[in-house]
């Protein structure tokens, strides 16, 4: 089972009764050790052995002057059709797109903004609009999310688990969270207490440009952001895909022996 993001809900379907497998890959040990205690699978399913797709991840070292601003779904029961125009999510990026003080930043520091939301907003792309060249509006049509990811200088976010995939390129990372309280009590929780996340929170649009700033003048990995890479990235060594085919093909070879 490879999955496309770190697990971290009870969910029903992924328990052993509901879901038989011969691997339950795990990218982080505090992952590995939810899933193997969580889930009843029997302990040489569940595989501490980190994702493949961060392979490339660590392979790549190039860099341009772009910004990648990558918020996350909003869950199933998020206001959908007609009503999304109103919701805070909408209102807060339109804002933030059209922002002057944003545009003049990336002006001033020659930088670019590619705003890439989950494919699963990725539907109403056509709401949202810019005024500034250095501002792109991208989707899975004319964008390759990898790409970004290693592109990118820099990495806003809110909740999304992308920020496990961005922590292994040690690069600065800034947490928008204008609707923390809704978020995390009426939609989806978060994945870690907030003073564990690799990067400043800010919750305003008026906190976010300053503190964007600030990151692109300086940037060191301070405590926090070791802290989080020393206990979630360490499988992340550029083998977990080596290491995964290895463990499929042992298996295989154990199936047949047993025959």
């Amino acid at each position: 089972f490879l999955k496309h993001g770190v697990t971290k809900d009870e969910m029903k379907w992924l328990h052993r009764e509901n879901l038989y497998l011969d691997m339950f890959v795990c990218g982080a040990k505090p992952e590995y050790e939810y899933v193997r205690d969580t889930f009843g699978h029997p302990p040489e399913v569940v595989q501490y052995v980190g994702f493949c797709r961060f392979d490339n991840l660590m392979r790549n070292d190039h860099r341009e002057r772009m910004i990648l601003l990558m918020p996350t779904w909003r869950g199933a029961h998020y206001p959908s059709g007609e009503a999304f125009a109103d919701t805070a999510f909408c209102r807060a990026y339109q804002s933030l797109l059209l922002s002057d003080e944003l545009a003049q930043l990336l002006e001033q520091y020659d930088y670019r903004l590619v705003f890439y939301p989950h494919v699963e907003m990725q539907r109403y792309m056509p709401l949202f609009q810019t005024r500034s060249e250095r501002v792109i509006l991208a989707d899975k049509s004319t964008h390759d999310v990898q790409r970004l990811l290693t592109d990118c200088a820099m990495l806003v976010t809110d909740y999304s688990s992308v920020f496990f995939d961005y922590a292994n390129l040690r690069r600065p990372m800034l947490f928008y969270m204008y609707d923390r309280e809704e978020y995390q009590h009426q939609l989806r929780d978060f994945y870690l207490d907030l003073d564990e996340l690799p990067g400043p929170i800010v919750q305003t649009q008026q906190e976010l440009v300053p503190t964007l700033q600030g990151l692109l003048q300086s940037f060191t990995p301070d405590e926090r952001y070791t802290a989080f890479c020393d206990r979630f990235t360490y499988r992340d060594d550029g083998g977990a895909s080596a290491r995964v085919w290895a463990e499929v093909f042992r298996r295989e070879q154990a199936k047949r022996k047993a025959l």
